[in-house]
Order: C-alpha cells, then structure tokens, then sequence
C-alpha cells in the first residue's frame, strides 16, 4: 500500500510497519496475544483467535459479532465462545468493512463515554504523580525553572476485547522522556495507555496568584491503520494542583486515523497555560501521552509513541519534557 508523505521518516520505518502488518494477518504467530478484559481468556491456533465472553455482558453485541466474516460463535450455559479467523479477514467484502467499521465507531464513541475518568484523569487518578522525595518551593510573585524532571506515572483503560500483539507504556526520569505505544489487530472494542513525565513543587507565601507555567521539549510518533482501525496518539501538557483537585491543560499534538492510513509526526513545543496558584498547595507540572486504538474485528492498529511496539528510533519516541518554568 503506498504511504502518503510523512514528517520526520526514518528510512525503516517503512519496513518495520510492513512486518508488523504481516505478523497481524497470519494471526501474529509466535507473538503473545492479549485479551485486554476481566474475565475474558485469549487463545489462538494457527490464525484463529478463540474468545470467552460471559453471557450477560456481551448478549447485545452477540448477534453483531457472529455475523461478521471469519467469525463462529457457540454458545455454552454461561458465555459466548466466539473464533476469529484472521487469515481470511483482509479478504472480506467493502460492505462487510463498512458494517464493522460503523459497528466500530459506535464502540469507540461508548468507551470513551465509559473511560473519561481514564482518558482526562481527576484529581484521584493524578495524585499518585506527586513525588515522595523533597518537593522545591516556589514562591509567589519569584520566576523559577525545572530542569530536571522527578517524577511520572501510568495507566491503561479498556473497553471490549481486542487482542494487542505488543503494548506497554513508560517514563523515565534520567532522560526525562514519558512512552507508550499500542500494536493491535481483531476484536472488538478499545484500549488506551498513557504516560506521563514531570516535576512537582510546593508554593510558598501568602494567598494567591496568577502565573504563566511553560513548557518545553519535543514529541515524536507515528500511527498505521488498516481495515476497521483506528489509532489516536495525544501529547498534552498539564498543571495538576493536588491539594484542591484542579487540572489545568493544553494540547500539544494531536493525531487520529482509521480506516487505512499512515504518518509519522516529530516536533518541538513550548507550550504555556495560565494557572491560580495558591500558597500551601502542591502541583505537579508534566508532559503525558496517551495511545489509542480501536478495533472492529476486521481491523488493524499501531499507536506507536514509543519502544513497546516492537521498533525503536533515535531520537526516541515519545514526549520529552526538558524545562518547566513558572512565570508570574
């Protein structure tokens, strides 16, 4: 398939996706498949995939799936045993692509409903970012700059089952870089990872005042999609107060494709946000990324901002986070 122009190619690129793509249609043989799901086991033989959904969860979506090309369902006293043949997948008819991948679209929309907590985290889900280590002080009305960043963290979030060939997420404070990517081919659903790199400080004072907090580093990724897949990749820079629960953000890049696609993206970024802050709070100040894909069986994705997909670049992938400097 050829690929449209893209920024920042590497030279293997090119061959790394085509690997990856053969791997996914002879049923990923001799790579662990995951299914991403409490309660639902993963088998494969061969190019079949064999999933266990329980009855009660999956009786709506039952009818969908068994109608699909390449896809058997049994059906036992308390779940649904569905086998995927992925061999003949890539062969399905345009009308079948169009049914999953609106089928698709509509899981997609209802696990991003069901995982806002997860994909635009509260207060709960960011405290755990806040360093157990001496934490700097920031005085109100005092300019000053982070160079090293101390601490990160991750996460996942799911929806559906959709069998990942490689995945895993990452920071790390020595070279101040936060990674994640997500290989996936069949099912039916979603999953997200992120990660997340940063500084935390306290302020000092009395009250209350605005300031200008920066950010600056760089951002490099790319996304492959194929049939009824779909990939995001999201860097973001945030300002998490811990003590009253408040996130300020900004987006730094955003990229989404489905269907069949391909592009690489790599940048610089000074990113800058106004935020209240207030004596006696602690904030965490970071860079995150998060990787999306969705799969509608006859599909195929790569949200690859990072090492865990199975290709490594120099520079990496991922959002590095080199300064954070707090402006009054």
């Amino acid at each position: 398939m050829p690929h449209p122009p893209s920024k920042s190619r590497e030279n293997s690129s090119e061959d790394k996706t085509n690997t990856r793509r053969s791997f996914l249609r002879k049923g990923a043989t001799g790579i662990a498949a995951t299914a991403l799901v409490p309660g639902l086991a993963a088998a494969k033989s061969s190019d079949v995939r064999v999933f266990h959904l329980k009855k009660k969860n999956w009786h709506n979506d039952i009818n969908r799936i068994k109608n699909t090309k390449g896809v058997s369902v049994k059906t036992t006293q308390t779940e649904y045993v569905v086998s995927v043949d992925t061999s003949v997948l890539p062969n399905a008819t345009p009308t079948e692509q169009q049914k999953i991948e609106s089928r698709m679209h509509q899981t997609r929309r209802e696990a991003e409903n069901q995982l806002q907590g997860s994909l635009d985290p509260s207060a709960s889900s960011e405290s755990s970012d806040v360093s157990t280590q001496a934490i700097d002080p920031v005085s109100l009305g005092s300019n000053k700059t982070f160079y090293d960043m101390t601490t990160g963290s991750t996460g996942s979030s799911n929806s559906g089952f959709v069998v990942v060939v490689a995945s895993g997420n990452n920071y790390n404070t020595s070279s101040d870089i936060a990674t994640a990517a997500i290989l996936a081919g069949t099912g039916l659903g979603s999953t997200t990872l992120w990660a997340t790199i940063g500084v935390p400080f306290s302020v000092s004072g009395s009250g209350s005042q605005t300031a200008t907090i920066q950010g600056n580093g760089r951002y490099k990724g790319q996304i492959t999609t194929e049939g009824a897949g779909e990939a995001t990749v999201t860097f973001d820079f945030r300002l998490h107060d811990h003590t009253s629960g408040t996130t300020y953000r900004t987006n730094i890049y955003s990229e989404s494709h489905g269907v069949a696609a391909f592009s690489n993206f790599a940048n610089t970024y000074n990113e800058a946000m106004t935020a209240t802050l207030t004596a006696g709070h602690t904030y965490t100040a970071f860079a995150r990324v998060t990787c999306t894909v969705g799969v509608g069986t006859i599909g195929e994705a790569d949200a690859d901002a990072g090492p865990q997909d199975g290709d490594d670049y120099t520079p990496p992938q991922g959002v590095v986070l080199d300064s954070v400097s707090v402006v009054f």
